[in-house]
This record gives C-alpha cells, sequence and structure tokens, in this order.
C-alpha cells in the first residue's frame, strides 16, 4: 500500500512524533540516567525503566477508546510531564540536560529503534533515517554535547552505542505501540506502516522536524 502522507496522516506523524519526544524522553532516558547515577547498576535501571514504561502504555490501553487511541493518551500525559520537567528545572544547565534528554529519546526511536522495528518486518527505512539525521544534525550536535557533560560530572563515560543499548528494551515496547497506531491511522497493517516510511523518507522526515514539532526544545538546545 503506498500510505503518502495526507492531511490525517501529516497529524498522526505530529503525533508519533510527540510520543517519541516526549514519554519515552521522559521516561526513559531521564529516569534511566537517574536511576543509574544512583545506584551503579546498568541492568537495574534499564529494567526499571523499561517496567515504568511498559506500565504507561498498559494504563494508556486502558483509557484508549475508538475516537482516542493509546498513542494520542500517551501524548496528552507526555505533554504535562514535559511542561512539569521544564517549568521545574532549578537552572539553566539542568533545563538544557532536560532538553537534550528529551531529544535523544526521539532521536534514537526515529534512527535506531523505528529501524530496528521495521527491518524485522522486511522493509529497510534507512533512507527516512538519512533524512532524519540530516533535519536534526544542529540539534544532534547541541544535545550530544549536554550529554557528554551529564555523563562526565556524575562519573560516567559518555558512549552512544551503549547508551542506546541500555535504553532500547524501553524504546522497543514503545515503537511497537506506536507502529500499531501508526498503522490504524493508515488504514493498513504494521508492515504498510514501515513501507510508508521507505516510500516517502523525506516527507516522513520533514513531518518529524523536532524545530517544528518541539520549538521551545529546539530553541533551548540551540543556545547551548
Amino acid at each position: 500500500m503506498d500510505s503518502k502522507p495526507t492531511n490525517k496522516k501529516k497529524s498522526l506523524i505530529g503525533s508519533v512524533v510527540a510520543v517519541i519526544a516526549f514519554i519515552v524522553a521522559f521516561i526513559v532516558v531521564k529516569e534511566f540516567k537517574s536511576i543509574w547515577y544512583e545506584s551503579q547498576s546498568f541492568k537495574e535501571a534499564s529494567v526499571s525503566v523499561t517496567s515504568e514504561v511498559e506500565k504507561e502504555i498498559q494504563s494508556a490501553k486502558s483509557q484508549a477508546t475508538p475516537e482516542k487511541s493509546t498513542t494520542e493518551i500517551l501524548i496528552e500525559e507526555s505533554q504535562k510531564k514535559i511542561n512539569s520537567t521544564l517549568d521545574n528545572s532549578a537552572t539553566k544547565k539542568k533545563k538544557l540536560v532536560a532538553a537534550s534528554n528529551m531529544f535523544f529519546g526521539a532521536y534514537f526511536l526515529n534512527t535506531r529503534t523505528r529501524p530496528e522495528y521495521c527491518s524485522k518486518l522486511g522493509v529497510n527505512i534507512s533512507e527516512f533515517v538519512n533524512e532524519y539525521k540530516k533535519v536534526h544534525h544542529s540539534l544532534f550536535v547541541s544535545a550530544e554535547k549536554l550529554q557528554i557533560m551529564d555523563f562526565k560530572e556524575n562519573g560516567r563515560t559518555y558512549n552512544i552505542d551503549k547508551f542506546y543499548s541500555l535504553l532500547s528494551p524501553a524504546g522497543r515496547k514503545v515503537i511497537a505501540q506506536v507502529m500499531k497506531d501508526t498503522a490504524a491511522y493508515l488504514k493498513t497493517n504494521e508492515i504498510g506502516a514501515c513501507q510508508s516510511f521507505a516510500q516517502h523518507p523525506a516527507e516522513w522526515a520533514k513531518e518529524a522536524d523536532l524545530s517544528k514539532r518541539a520549538p521551545e526544545l529546539t530553541q533551548l538546545l540551540l543556545s547551548y
């Protein structure tokens, strides 16, 4: 199926990105790092955050209706959390690190977890990944500098691959739900949803542009 973004489908993609940028980033990245910094245990942090994400998804599922999907409920909850996190950050540095955490939640889901998910379904979305990276290059540079600083200040060595590997169990749970709801909006199955990203990579990357979807987050990161 050629699921090219229409106006309704573009709205959906905005919703998908909101989930990735906010709920995953807030719960997965922030909470993982908090537990890790306190416990010294990679495994404990990864397992704890994965369990928390599963609870969030199950709670949203229980509230879902034919008019409002699980993903849309997650968006509403995540928006409240992101606003609270940024508003309650005591210093500019803490707010910047929070913004970086949120960015990496979105970045990992779009450049690693989503393509891994689609690859298992036999669909290659590497062109979407390339387009997404191009759109977000400046944000990535700023966000990564903040991660390196935060890791160092907490006695850790930044390694992007290890960082991702510890977050990926939770990310896989989220992307499975997101893609299920994406498929429903596109009136296809999960393979068809992946094929849409493969067939229209530039369009989906444009829809996923965080400078449009999360302008305050973007301004914060680019101010660093």
